[in-house]
């Protein structure tokens, strides 16, 4: 029996397109990157007239760069929340699962990786290095996002994750009562590539859990 044709190509999408405009998503944020970095080292001592300005220094040196490199960590993360959810939703509307996203319990990515382990019949989703650096932005974001990227002394198991981050450049600076976390652009680099892998090997365990074939694209 044939397939219908508008089926065919919500898989097409779902199996190859929306991986690629991912992809693309990620390069895009490198070029930003880089372009994000030439800008601020132009402008890093010099004002306007080509005078030292202390506050010109501060500026590009610090405060912009601490703005913006965590604003691009933050987009990071939602590209990879949204996608999970988007490609459950996919899946659900293709294969006319029973069981949507809605119906899931938990929250955030891991409902989504849930619900692609257990009713998507996905494996392999969280036992990569990938996933486990993933676990780790999570609690860097939520950090980010509710407490200003601010980590008492108390909170042990935040401390953890950012001296094991710190070896992949992760910026921590220490202060009279905590530590406060500071996104630079190696830092940046490092968590695109780990969203670029873990999508890249979650298609190819999507293809082989649905055994979608190359040819059909």
């Amino acid at each position: 029996m044939l397939e219908d044709p508008k089926i065919a190509q919500k898989k097409a999408y779902i199996f190859h397109f929306f991986f690629q405009d991912i992809s693309q998503d990620l390069l895009d944020i490198i070029d930003l990157l880089n372009d994000t970095e030439e800008f601020l080292n132009k402008k890093s001592l010099f004002d306007e007239n080509g005078l030292y300005s202390d506050d010109h220094h501060r500026k590009y040196n610090t405060s912009f760069p601490s703005i913006l490199y965590k604003s691009i960590f933050l987009h990071q993360y939602y590209l990879l929340e949204n996608c999970l959810n988007i490609l459950c939703m996919q899946l659900f509307e293709v294969e006319n699962y029973s069981i949507s996203l809605n119906d899931f319990n938990g929250k955030g990515i891991s409902r989504a990786i849930g619900y692609l382990k257990k009713v998507c019949s996905i494996s392999n989703l969280t036992e990569s290095k990938e996933w486990i650096a993933i676990k780790d932005f999570n609690k860097l974001r939520n950090c980010l996002v509710h407490n200003e990227g601010f980590i008492s002394e108390n909170q042990q198991d935040l401390l953890k994750v950012s001296k094991r981050q710190e070896k992949n450049d992760l910026g921590i600076f220490v202060t009279h009562d905590g530590h406060l976390i500071n996104m630079n652009i190696e830092y940046c680099k490092f968590s695109n590539k780990i969203f670029d892998d873990f999508f890249k090997e979650l298609q190819l365990n999507l293809r082989k859990s649905y055994n979608y074939d190359n040819a059909k694209i």
